[in-house]
């Protein structure tokens, strides 16, 4: 106000006027976003949208339960819980609660989850590092969900199922590559700076960490039997149901970028 009051020669109160009562603006706060999309990133996400729409919206229940869905996420030993879920009821004209700010521990773990619509088919805790590579991913993680999946339908195995992981760099190496082409392991694609558009980012993991905020966990077995008791405590329709919520993310975000 005061550059464009100086700028113009007049008054800032003349400014102010201008500003808000004939050109009926207002000044407004950037909105912070993960990453700025190039065209290219922006046309790969219509294209995986377009994608998913095509091939699942009006696709039978057998065609949907082909995809197997995962990605690795830290839980922690006490994660402090929201406004919303520390609210309490209190009596007309009582007083609203107060309680400390508290801080996420630094202690947690890292555990790679896989699902389908029947549920979870493979969790995988990390161990001795903090972070996934390529090696553990091939060695460690996906031969658990190959087994899981083998296990469950012995004569087709992976064969007709589709697994889907974002663009990390473990999931995108050519190790992992290699070891899924060796396989015969179809894969479903997903566009670059997308966790909005992958379900264990949108769904799953919100849903699971949900139920250990605001509660302490002494070690790392008593923080994967509370992670495994909030997965069992989704109703197995939501899980036959992640599609569709899928979907509607695709659909709402040709919208926006149409």
């Amino acid at each position: 106000k005061k550059m464009l009051a100086t700028h113009l020669g007049i008054g800032s109160a003349a400014v102010i006027s201008i500003l808000h009562e004939h050109l009926r603006m207002r000044k407004l706060c950037a909105r912070w976003i993960p990453h700025v999309l190039t065209d290219v990133q922006k046309q790969a996400r219509m294209d995986f949208c377009r994608f998913l729409i095509d091939r699942y919206e009006n696709a039978t229940h057998q065609r949907r339960s082909e995809v197997i869905t995962g990605d690795e996420t830290f839980l922690y030993h006490y994660d402090i819980e929201t406004k919303r879920s520390s609210a309490e009821w209190v009596p007309e004209g009582g007083q609203r609660p107060v309680k400390a700010r508290r801080s996420r521990s630094q202690s947690k773990r890292m555990f790679a989850i896989f699902f389908d619509t029947t549920g979870v088919v493979a969790k995988v805790k990390v161990e001795g590092q903090a972070t996934v590579t390529s090696r553990w991913y091939v060695e460690n993680c996906l031969p658990k969900v190959i087994e899981s999946i083998t296990r469950r339908a012995p004569r087709t195995g992976m064969r007709t199922r589709k697994l889907h992981h974002d663009n990390a760099p473990a999931h995108t190496a050519a190790a992992t590559l290699r070891f899924l082409e060796e396989r015969n392991i179809s894969t479903l694609p997903h566009p670059p700076y997308s966790p909005d558009l992958a379900p264990c980012d949108f769904w799953l993991f919100p849903t699971i960490k949900q139920e250990l905020k605001g509660r302490r966990f002494q070690s790392d077995e008593e923080l994967e039997e509370a992670a495994m008791d909030a997965i069992n405590n989704i109703p197995i329709k939501d899980f036959r149901n992640f599609i569709g919520k899928w979907l509607g993310r695709a659909h709402k975000c040709l919208e926006f970028l149409i």
